[in-house]
Protein backbone atom coordinates (compact mmCIF):
# COMPACT_ATOMS: atom_id res chain seq x y z
CA UNK A 1 0.00 0.00 0.00
CA UNK A 2 1.08 3.53 -0.71
CA UNK A 3 1.85 5.72 2.36
CA UNK A 4 -0.07 8.62 0.73
CA UNK A 5 -3.27 6.74 0.94
CA UNK A 6 -3.66 5.54 -2.65
CA UNK A 7 -2.67 2.54 -4.62
CA UNK A 8 0.78 2.45 -6.14
CA UNK A 9 -0.77 2.12 -9.60
CA UNK A 10 -2.65 5.41 -9.21
CA UNK A 11 0.52 7.12 -7.91
CA UNK A 12 2.52 5.96 -10.90
CA UNK A 13 -0.22 7.22 -13.20
CA UNK A 14 -0.06 10.66 -11.57
CA UNK A 15 3.74 10.73 -11.92
CA UNK A 16 3.49 9.75 -15.61
CA UNK A 17 0.86 12.44 -16.20
CA UNK A 18 3.03 15.01 -14.43
CA UNK A 19 6.05 14.01 -16.56
CA UNK A 20 4.00 14.14 -19.79
CA UNK A 21 2.59 17.51 -18.76
CA UNK A 22 6.08 18.88 -17.94
CA UNK A 23 7.51 17.58 -21.23
CA UNK A 24 4.59 19.15 -23.10
CA UNK A 25 5.26 22.51 -21.44
CA UNK A 26 8.96 22.29 -22.35
CA UNK A 27 8.10 21.40 -25.97
CA UNK A 28 5.60 24.27 -26.26
CA UNK A 29 8.09 26.72 -24.71
CA UNK A 30 10.87 25.56 -27.04
CA UNK A 31 8.57 25.92 -30.06
CA UNK A 32 7.53 29.43 -28.95
CA UNK A 33 11.16 30.48 -28.48
CA UNK A 34 12.07 29.09 -31.89
CA UNK A 35 9.18 30.93 -33.54
CA UNK A 36 9.94 34.23 -31.81
CA UNK A 37 13.56 34.20 -32.99
CA UNK A 38 12.75 33.96 -36.68
CA UNK A 39 11.15 37.37 -37.14
CA UNK A 40 11.33 39.22 -40.46
CA UNK A 41 12.52 42.80 -39.85
CA UNK A 42 12.49 45.46 -42.58
CA UNK A 43 13.24 49.17 -42.61
CA UNK A 44 13.71 51.94 -45.11
CA UNK A 45 16.54 54.47 -44.98
CA UNK A 46 15.20 57.82 -46.10
CA UNK A 47 17.36 60.13 -48.26
CA UNK A 48 19.41 62.59 -46.21
CA UNK A 49 21.33 65.58 -47.53
CA UNK A 50 22.88 68.61 -45.85
CA UNK A 51 24.85 71.55 -47.18
CA UNK A 52 26.85 73.60 -44.68
CA UNK A 53 29.68 76.08 -44.82
CA UNK A 54 32.90 74.47 -43.65
CA UNK A 55 33.27 75.18 -39.95
CA UNK A 56 29.56 75.85 -39.39
CA UNK A 57 26.87 73.62 -37.96
CA UNK A 58 24.03 75.44 -39.75
CA UNK A 59 22.58 74.35 -43.10
CA UNK A 60 22.92 77.02 -45.79
CA UNK A 61 20.70 78.08 -48.65
CA UNK A 62 22.08 81.56 -49.35
CA UNK A 63 25.60 82.90 -48.83
CA UNK A 64 26.55 86.59 -49.22
CA UNK A 65 29.40 87.56 -51.51
CA UNK A 66 30.97 91.00 -51.19
CA UNK A 67 32.54 92.50 -54.29
CA UNK A 68 35.90 94.09 -53.56
CA UNK A 69 38.21 96.58 -55.29
CA UNK A 70 40.60 95.12 -57.84
CA UNK A 71 44.36 94.93 -57.32
CA UNK A 72 46.81 96.19 -59.97
CA UNK A 73 47.34 92.62 -61.24
CA UNK A 74 43.59 92.02 -61.45
CA UNK A 75 43.05 95.32 -63.33
CA UNK A 76 45.74 94.35 -65.85
CA UNK A 77 44.20 90.92 -66.53
CA UNK A 78 40.61 92.22 -66.54
CA UNK A 79 39.04 90.16 -63.74
CA UNK A 80 39.09 89.52 -60.01
CA UNK A 81 39.56 85.91 -59.01
CA UNK A 82 38.70 84.62 -55.52
CA UNK A 83 39.82 81.02 -55.14
CA UNK A 84 37.82 79.16 -52.50
CA UNK A 85 35.58 82.16 -51.95
CA UNK A 86 33.13 79.65 -50.46
CA UNK A 87 33.82 76.30 -48.82
CA UNK A 88 30.91 73.91 -48.35
CA UNK A 89 30.51 70.50 -46.72
CA UNK A 90 28.05 68.16 -48.43
CA UNK A 91 26.79 65.11 -46.52
CA UNK A 92 24.43 62.79 -48.37
CA UNK A 93 23.38 59.16 -48.31
CA UNK A 94 22.30 59.32 -51.98
CA UNK A 95 23.91 60.68 -55.15
CA UNK A 96 23.56 64.49 -55.18
CA UNK A 97 24.13 67.64 -57.19
CA UNK A 98 24.67 71.22 -56.09
CA UNK A 99 22.93 73.98 -58.03
CA UNK A 100 23.80 77.65 -57.60
CA UNK A 101 22.46 80.97 -58.86
CA UNK A 102 22.80 84.67 -58.05
CA UNK A 103 20.27 86.77 -56.25
CA UNK A 104 20.63 90.52 -56.22
CA UNK A 105 18.87 91.99 -53.18
CA UNK A 106 20.23 95.52 -53.79
CA UNK A 107 18.79 95.82 -57.29
CA UNK A 108 22.09 97.22 -58.59
CA UNK A 109 23.40 95.85 -61.85
CA UNK A 110 25.88 93.07 -61.15
CA UNK A 111 29.02 92.45 -63.19
CA UNK A 112 29.48 89.22 -65.10
CA UNK A 113 30.41 86.56 -62.56
CA UNK A 114 31.77 83.09 -63.27
CA UNK A 115 31.90 80.27 -60.70
CA UNK A 116 33.42 76.84 -60.58
CA UNK A 117 34.12 73.99 -58.27
CA UNK A 118 37.74 74.56 -57.30
CA UNK A 119 40.03 73.19 -60.01
CA UNK A 120 37.35 72.75 -62.71
CA UNK A 121 36.12 74.95 -65.56
CA UNK A 122 34.20 78.20 -65.02
CA UNK A 123 30.53 78.73 -65.89
CA UNK A 124 28.74 82.08 -66.02
CA UNK A 125 26.40 82.58 -63.10
CA UNK A 126 23.03 84.25 -63.48
CA UNK A 127 19.58 84.19 -61.97
CA UNK A 128 18.89 80.72 -63.44
CA UNK A 129 20.44 77.81 -61.52
CA UNK A 130 23.43 75.93 -62.90
CA UNK A 131 24.85 72.63 -61.67
CA UNK A 132 28.11 73.47 -59.95
CA UNK A 133 29.12 69.94 -58.96
CA UNK A 134 27.79 66.50 -58.11
CA UNK A 135 28.84 63.41 -56.23
CA UNK A 136 27.90 60.05 -54.80
CA UNK A 137 26.87 59.27 -51.25
CA UNK A 138 29.26 60.28 -48.50
CA UNK A 139 30.76 63.47 -47.10
CA UNK A 140 32.55 65.93 -49.39
CA UNK A 141 34.22 69.34 -49.06
CA UNK A 142 33.53 71.60 -52.03
CA UNK A 143 35.55 74.72 -52.73
CA UNK A 144 33.90 77.36 -54.94
CA UNK A 145 36.00 79.83 -56.92
CA UNK A 146 34.50 83.15 -58.07
CA UNK A 147 35.76 85.22 -61.02
CA UNK A 148 34.35 88.73 -61.49
CA UNK A 149 34.81 90.37 -64.90
CA UNK A 150 35.99 93.98 -64.69
CA UNK A 151 34.26 96.60 -66.78
CA UNK A 152 36.91 98.37 -68.90
CA UNK A 153 35.22 101.70 -68.11
CA UNK A 154 35.45 100.97 -64.36
CA UNK A 155 38.46 98.73 -63.85
CA UNK A 156 38.60 99.33 -60.08
CA UNK A 157 36.02 96.63 -59.47
CA UNK A 158 32.47 96.64 -58.21
CA UNK A 159 31.20 97.42 -54.79
CA UNK A 160 28.15 95.91 -53.19
CA UNK A 161 26.99 92.45 -52.38
CA UNK A 162 25.08 89.60 -53.98
CA UNK A 163 23.77 86.30 -52.65
CA UNK A 164 24.85 82.92 -53.87
CA UNK A 165 21.69 80.77 -53.66
CA UNK A 166 22.59 77.10 -53.14
CA UNK A 167 20.33 74.08 -53.61
CA UNK A 168 21.40 70.52 -52.93
CA UNK A 169 19.21 67.87 -54.53
CA UNK A 170 19.17 64.17 -55.36
CA UNK A 171 20.87 63.36 -58.64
Amino acid sequence: MNPLGGSSLAGRRRIRLAIVFALSLVAVAAYAVEESVSVDVRWRVLPYQTLRRVGSSQDVTAVPYSFRPASALERSRGYIEDENAFRFRVVSNTPWRLQVRWANPSGKELPEVDVREHGRGYATLGDQPIVLCSGSNGAFDVGVDVRVALDPANSDGTDGEALLICTIMPD
